[in-house]
């Protein structure tokens, strides 16, 4: 995933923003988005995503040798990123 957003980024840009901002998002993105102000609803949303993520990632790395652990496994790191990455707009 990393390697697709580096060159996606490259071709774009040539710089490596997308891979730096997925790193961002998954480490200081969700302290920062579940921290912010947000309406109740929205942060009810923000939890429940990041508990599904935890469960798919954690039920993918479990099953890793079934085609549907893999998949979770990737799904939920990919969710996780995402939502960290909305956590990211609100510092900015």
């Amino acid at each position: 995933m990393l390697l697709l957003l580096g060159v996606v980024s490259y071709l774009t840009q040539g710089t490596s923003w997308l891979v730096l901002m997925a790193a961002l998002g998954a480490t200081v993105g969700i302290p920062m988005g579940l921290t912010y102000p947000f309406p109740i609803a929205i942060k009810i949303a923000l939890i429940s995503g990041l508990i599904a993520s935890i469960t798919a990632a954690v039920y993918g790395f479990r099953h890793h040798l079934k085609i549907k652990g893999q998949i979770l496994a990737v799904v939920g790191i990919v969710m996780w990123s995402f939502i960290g990455v909305i956590g990211l707009g609100t510092g900015t």
